[in-house]
């Protein structure tokens, strides 16, 4: 029913030595119940600990971050952005991210080291999330046990799916991989028959979980 994933935030590169000494510090992330949490477990008591105004962001998924990134050449305009691991690793890859270190960042020694490696040397992971199955208990007779159930007939045209561009649209292919004879990496074919599969079904592709929640 669920499987865990990562996001990071991470720091371009050209953006860390004016945040640094900056008052105002621009940070992208995530929009719906995702910036509520955001703001008032992080955001207003970093305000208020380092007299600081953050200025929030949420425009775009985190590959369109990162492609704003990628365009800008690390001047995409905010100084940290929330995004997953692979624009992390890609980030880091093109020179485009700061890399930390626990002198900059002290709270990574906190991490167990294999959660840290998933980020790279350009990511801190801050959280770790989940993918999970929704659906409307006022509309659907059962409860679905399986992501299985998205194949049913009574479901054509009522499914929402996040697009290839959003990391848990990866994670639910990895699941149809394994669930039909496949395995995570080496033999993921059965899991992109799948999911071309699953697409008949769907009325619609998402690129953020706050839009498929609405």
């Amino acid at each position: 029913m669920k499987r865990g994933f990562l996001f990071v935030t991470f720091i371009t590169a050209t953006s860390v030595a004016s945040a640094a000494v900056a008052e105002q510090l621009i940070v992208n992330s995530y929009g719906g119940p995702y910036e509520d949490i955001i703001r008032s477990r992080i955001i207003e008591p970093f305000e208020k600990e380092f007299n600081t105004k953050v200025i929030y962001d949420a425009v775009g998924s985190a590959s369109q971050d990162y492609a704003k990134i990628k365009a800008t050449r690390g001047r995409p305009g905010f100084d940290v952005v929330v995004m997953t691991a692979s624009q992390s690793l890609d980030g880091c890859r093109d020179g485009l991210l700061e890399k930390f270190s626990l002198e900059s960042v002290p709270n990574i020694a906190k991490l167990s080291p294999e959660i840290s490696r998933i980020a790279g040397a350009c990511g801190a992971v801050h959280e770790v999330q989940y993918l999970s199955l929704l659906w409307r208990k006022d509309k659907l007779a059962f409860a679905p046990s399986s992501w299985s159930a998205l194949f049913r007939d009574e479901l054509k045209g009522k499914v929402i799916l996040p697009t290839f561009q959003n990391i848990m649209a990866a994670y639910l292919m990895q699941i149809m991989s394994v669930t039909n004879g496949g395995d995570l990496i080496d033999n993921v074919d059965p899991g992109f028959e799948a999911m071309g599969n699953l697409a008949k079904q769907s009325i619609g592709f998402e690129q953020s979980s706050s839009i498929m929640e609405n």
